[in-house]
């Protein structure tokens, strides 16, 4: 037998657990006498008033099918398999993507959503953001910082603000999906001279105390904590930026809590980070472990080719406006023909042996 230690994900469950979502320019927000939005509906008439007033489209964001923000409103999100009704299903069959899809493709037709979309990058997106053509763009935490020094390079005078993960509506909660997983392994080769001091050693890095000095330093040097929570000091937090390669494993809550020292670097950073988890006690945090399966060999043999496919048609479809239920259909029949049922057998019976380890 060959073991590794696995080292989980820090991806939390509760506070801080919201990394991003999609930013607003609150200048015009507040021109618009209008609120973030918290729901779909919300966000469409923000959206609306906004192309009414200006003749500019509201939102933009790279070429691409998923916006796992929008998605949140129809119960899907950054996971690609749901159980649905007993059933566990690849995102492309989820009974609601028919609706996301008319929805998205409403967005571009009213031009809500940038017409450039199909071909925008990165770059080219977040341009429309900081020039101040379009009120809002999908942004992570880390964003903020090269957003500012844009919006100063233009001498616009406005912040940004995050619309998490939406709900469908105001009476619905909201819902979020989060990653679990391993980051990577810790490895004896079978060539180690001395295996049991390679575990001694493991074992002492992975003592809390330990973990944690070498993970973000020490108390009063490289951080601090205030109100329970992890703060970093410079100049000598910057030592500490590759430190998850050299510590062993801990709890991965504990662990979750001093990587937010990480989200804390500078004050927008800091700012942002507090805004977007402000909600998140009125979030359903459900935990997804398809990253667990991601060894299986028809998932390697045809994940990313269908994830491909899918996500071009559905860029092509929101475009052309073409019947969304049509599209759906088309999709799934090719799916089908391309390797889909292969992953979709390896999935559901992966899912089926170790359901019982996630509940």
């Amino acid at each position: 037998m060959i073991y590794g230690i696995p080292h989980e994900a820090f991806s939390g469950t509760g506070y801080g657990v919201m990394r991003g979502g999609i930013g607003f320019n609150t200048k015009y927000l507040d021109d618009l006498g209008m609120e973030l939005p918290t729901n779909l509906d919300d966000f469409y008439t923000v959206l609306k008033a906004y192309t009414n007033k200006t003749d500019k489209p509201a939102l933009t964001t790279v070429a691409t099918g998923w916006v796992s923000y929008i998605m949140a409103g129809f119960g899907m999100g950054d996971a690609g398999w749901y159980e649905v009704d007993g059933e566990y299903l690849p995102r492309i069959k989820h009974p609601a993507m028919v609706d996301y899809l008319a929805f998205m493709q409403k967005l571009y037709k009213e031009n809500l959503l940038d017409n450039d979309m199909p071909i925008n990058t990165g770059a080219t997106a977040i341009e429309k953001l900081t020039n101040g053509t379009v009120l809002a763009y999908p942004i992570m935490f880390w964003d903020i910082d090269s957003i500012y020094q844009a919006f100063d390079a233009v001498g616009m005078d406005a912040k940004i603000e995050v619309a998490t993960h939406l709900a469908k509506d105001a009476e619905t909660d909201p819902v979020i999906y989060v990653a679990q997983g391993v980051s990577y392994l810790t490895l004896v080769p079978k060539t180690a001279k001395n295996p049991e001091h390679a575990v001694n050693w493991f074992n002492t890095i992975s003592d809390n105390d330990n973990f944690k000095e070498i993970y973000i330093g020490e108390e009063g040097v490289a951080h601090e904590v205030k109100d329970g929570a992890y703060y970093p000091l410079f100049p000598t937090f910057n030592d500490y930026n590759h430190a998850d390669m050299y510590v062993g494993v801990n709890d991965a809550e504990n662990a979750f809590q001093m990587w937010q020292a990480r989200a804390r670097k500078t004050d927008a950073m800091a700012e942002m980070y507090e805004q977007m988890n402000a909600r998140a006690d009125e979030y359903k945090v459900i935990s997804y472990y398809e990253p667990y399966a991601a060894s299986l060999e028809a998932v390697r043999n045809n994940q990313s080719a269908l994830n491909t496919m899918v996500n071009d048609k559905l860029i092509q479809a929101i475009a052309s406006g073409e019947d969304a239920q049509t599209v759906v259909d088309d999709i799934i029949e090719e799916w089908e023909n391309t390797g889909g049922l292969d992953y979709e057998t390896a999935m559901k019976e992966w899912y089926a042996a170790n359901k019982d380890l996630f509940d």
